[in-house]
């Protein structure tokens, strides 16, 4: 894939999912962030918050990861 078909392809993406990914990222970034803030009131600091809930974390991460390439398998799949 060559540098000007990609730059042709993210031209013809709409306005409005450039919208809603901004958006996305967004409350993500804020939920990140609220969530550091809510550990941090709580008393917690990163290494202790983390050794208490890190099987928990992982666990999120695992499953984000597994529909992420679920999704992707999926759309390949379709295109052929």
């Amino acid at each position: 894939m060559e540098k000007y078909e990609i730059k042709a392809r993210l031209k013809a993406v709409k306005k409005s999912t450039w919208v809603f990914l901004s958006i996305m990222t967004l409350f993500v970034v804020l939920a990140i962030v609220l969530i550091l803030v809510a550990m941090h009131l709580s008393g917690y600091s990163l290494i202790a918050w983390l050794g208490k809930f890190g099987g928990w974390v992982i666990l999120v991460l695992s499953a984000v990861l597994l529909l992420v390439l679920a999704f992707a398998f999926y759309k390949f799949r379709k295109g052929k």
